[in-house]
């Protein structure tokens, strides 16, 4: 729903999590987490970032810390936290939910060269080859096949309007 754009029926959905599971279940802290920077307003990005977060949730401290820097970005168009975002994707490595969250913020703080830097690393080249199979190949990565829909989320539109986009569709063999 997040990525469809859909912000008040992830309310609605959250809502219910902690209605049943209460609001400290790890894994919707998690997603409210991953996801804060992309809802409606500031402020409710804000307050969910703030809220703590169980420790036992796949947020890492520099996680936090490069959501932290892109919503101050978004909230007052800082130099500095910009320059912590750019800091934070290029030393991301392979820790996929920082790419991912590299990912979308490139594109929604109009930094595409840090969303197509993230691109290069989530999606390996799975065009066919002439000695696998097209299914082989795409099952060898499996770690790329959840998150391709993060390429047509509504902030990636500036992304997919950049030519850079073909390279990345033509590996995934979109």
């Amino acid at each position: 729903l997040m990525m469809a754009g859909r912000a008040s029926e992830v309310r609605a959905t959250f809502a219910e999590i902690d209605r049943r599971a209460g609001p400290n279940y790890s894994r919707a802290a998690e997603l409210r987490t991953t996801t804060a920077l992309w809802w409606a307003s500031p402020e409710e990005a804000r307050a969910l970032l703030d809220k703590p977060v169980p420790a036992r949730t796949g947020v890492s401290a520099q996680h936090r810390a490069l959501l932290e820097s892109a919503l101050t970005v978004i909230e007052r168009r800082d130099a500095k936290a910009l320059e912590a975002v750019h800091k934070a994707c290029s030393s991301a490595g392979e820790d996929r939910p920082m790419l991912l969250t590299c990912l979308s913020a490139g594109a929604g703080l109009g930094q595409l060269d840090i969303t197509f830097a993230a691109a290069a690393q989530l999606f390996p080249d799975m065009r066919r080859s002439l000695t696998d199979p097209e299914d082989e190949t795409w099952l060898a990565a499996p770690n790329a096949l959840p998150e391709i829909p993060y390429l047509f989320m509504p902030w990636m539109a500036p992304a997919r309007a950049d030519p850079r986009i073909i390279k990345v569709f033509e590996y995934l063999g979109l």
